[in-house]
């Protein structure tokens, strides 16, 4: 009803920011995937999918399937997992703070390092902390198992 109500079309990305930080996260989530050629820049429709969008939250509102509308719930198993997103986003000493304040994470990069070790000719742990004479993450061989 606010969205339809408001005297300026407000941006998705206003929307998705006040979603994302100022609700509670709770257990069941939808997500309404919108067109392609919305202008990233500031976060504007173009028109490619405002209507499509609406008609999607007007579906989730009503409890009715809708193409562009993905509803589920989320499980908690107990296990984390971390995702870096591939290289270029690695930087110098990343995860050394975490190898050096938790002992689950540092034991899981333990497992991760002897695991690598019979293909690599370096220490994961050693390029992780900046040991002196490891190697740098400029090489490809080093960077993409090490991210």
């Amino acid at each position: 009803t606010h969205l339809e109500s408001a005297d300026d079309t407000p941006r998705a990305v206003d929307i998705g920011w006040s979603l994302a930080t100022t609700r509670a996260a709770l257990d069941h989530r939808a997500v309404i995937l919108t067109d392609t050629g919305a202008d990233t820049d500031n976060g504007t429709d173009n028109g490619s999918g405002g209507g499509e969008a609406m008609a999607a939250l007007t579906a989730l509102a009503t409890g009715q399937p809708h193409p562009r509308l993905i509803t589920g719930q989320a499980g908690v198993d107990g296990k984390t997992v971390f995702v870096f997103p591939g290289q270029g986003s690695q930087w110098t000493g990343m995860g050394a703070q975490l190898l050096a304040t938790s002992p689950v994470f540092a034991a899981r990069m333990h497992e991760c390092a002897q695991a690598l070790a019979p293909f690599t000719d370096w220490d994961l742990i050693d390029v992780i902390t900046g040991a002196p004479g490891a190697p740098g993450l400029d090489r490809v061989d080093v960077v993409q198992p090490a991210t």
